[in-house]
């Protein structure tokens, strides 16, 4: 069975992606070491789920409509 999983999860994206912002810092004169660029994907991946999660608190926080849950959806039906 072939496994799916969204764009944002696949570290040869995110390895591309590392690699494009380096090559564009070359070209600015800003050299990043091998070393450096191998821990890049890691860290951009944290830092964008850190980001994440701290926008589902807030965004929770100030939601004007309750959190539906599955006692409250079949008391409804």
């Amino acid at each position: 069975m072939e496994e799916t999983k969204v764009w944002y999860a696949s570290k040869e994206l995110w390895t591309a992606l590392v690699t494009l912002i380096c090559g564009v810092l070359i070209v600015f004169g800003i050299e990043v070491d091998p070393a450096t660029q191998a821990q890049l994907p890691g860290v951009i991946i944290g830092a964008i789920v850190a980001v994440a999660s701290l926008l589902k608190i807030i965004f929770r926080i100030f939601s004007s409509r309750k959190k539906l849950t599955t006692t409250s959806a079949k008391a409804t039906s």
